[in-house]
């Protein structure tokens, strides 16, 4: 039943991006100046190739540069499958494919977690890796599921019900994955003797963030990887609903820039900060400059406004979302 679910959740991730809905409610759009630029989100290998180096058949810079915004699943004039030559196509289908394979490689057989964690020596239990492959799946894919539903870049409306729907349903099958991969976490579930029930906040999209990547079969450790997730808006846009509750603490080391190991900490000792809510944080920035922000009791919501830092006034990148959620561990 595990299994059927998460693999259902890769189909629904399909649907899961917002179709381009009227400008007036979309943010800024695609990040990218030109075909070439990899400064904004380098967590996209291999375009900058598609325009000099793989796709010939593109007719021109601007419209290599629509085939990438339109790849990553943004809205705008020109982004559709029409600006993207033969090559890149193929390029994209094959990387795609790369992705997939390299997930489900990495993570599904137990012999291949490299990871130091309970699950890489659970004998050939698979359980405990559920989430680490949804992860996998849903972030820094060649093509997000949006460009694939919407090639033409038309605006059927009457699908966005379907299409937030079934990004909800995305989200709550990591909540899921998570849960089912902690023995005892399961509604249907007690927690095992010496377990107690735990709030911990999972992270649920990735705005371009920095974060430390194990080694993989795949691909090798990174202390610095960027990791940016497939959202209705855009890859990498992580965009909130609600002003929520903003969080500080006097024991931070720093209370103009707390981790987000501190942000997170501050949430679950925090008595207002709901069970099952979305909690924003954003690492403070000095160049280009912006301050920290860590709030609870917020939704994921979809991105409006414009800013030029994170694309949207409502988070985006640069932002990460966590769900929080309990499961059993051991607290000794």
């Amino acid at each position: 039943m595990l299994a059927r679910t998460l693999v259902l959740s890769v189909i629904l991730t399909g649907s899961s991006l917002r179709i381009q809905q009227k400008e007036k409610k979309n943010s800024e759009g695609c990040p990218y100046s030109s075909c070439t630029d990899v400064t904004t989100d380098p967590t996209n290998p291999g375009v900058a190739d598609f325009y000099t180096g793989l796709n010939p058949t593109t007719l021109d810079a601007t419209a290599c540069k629509n085939c990438r915004c339109f790849l990553a699943g943004f809205a705008g004039a020109g982004y559709s499958l029409a600006s993207c030559g033969a090559k890149q196509q193929a390029t994209t289908a094959s990387r795609l494919g790369n992705h997939l394979y390299g997930c489900w490689g990495d993570y599904w057989e137990p012999t291949a977690a490299l990871d130091d964690t309970w699950e890489a020596t659970a004998g050939t239990l698979t359980r405990g890796r559920w989430s680490t492959l949804l992860q996998c799946l849903v972030n820094n894919i060649p093509v997000t599921p949006r460009a694939v539903i919407n090639p033409v870049g038309v605006n059927p409306t009457w699908l966005d019900p379907i299409i937030h729907g079934a990004y909800t349903q995305q989200v709550a099958n990591e909540i899921f994955a998570r849960k089912g991969d902690n023995p005892g976490s399961l509604p249907v579930e007690e927690c095992p003797t010496g377990l107690q029930s735990t709030k911990v906040w999972q992270p649920v999209c990735y705005g371009s963030t920095s974060e430390s990547m194990p080694a993989r079969a795949t691909a090798a450790a990174d202390s610095d990887a960027k990791r940016s997730t497939a959202t209705f808006d855009g890859l990498g846009m992580c965009c909130y609903h609600g002003s929520g509750l903003s969080l500080t603490d006097d024991d931070w080391a720093d209370t103009t820039a707390p981790t987000e190991a501190e942000c997170l900490a501050t949430a679950n000792a925090n008595t207002a900060c709901k069970a099952y809510s979305v909690l924003t944080y954003r690492a403070k920035s000095t160049d280009p400059a912006w301050a920290f922000y860590c709030r609870c009791n917020q939704r994921v919501g979809q991105c409006t406004g414009s800013d030029d830092n994170y694309g949207a006034t409502n988070g985006g990148r640069h932002h990460k979302l966590f769900k929080g959620l309990f499961l059993c561990q051991d607290e000794s």
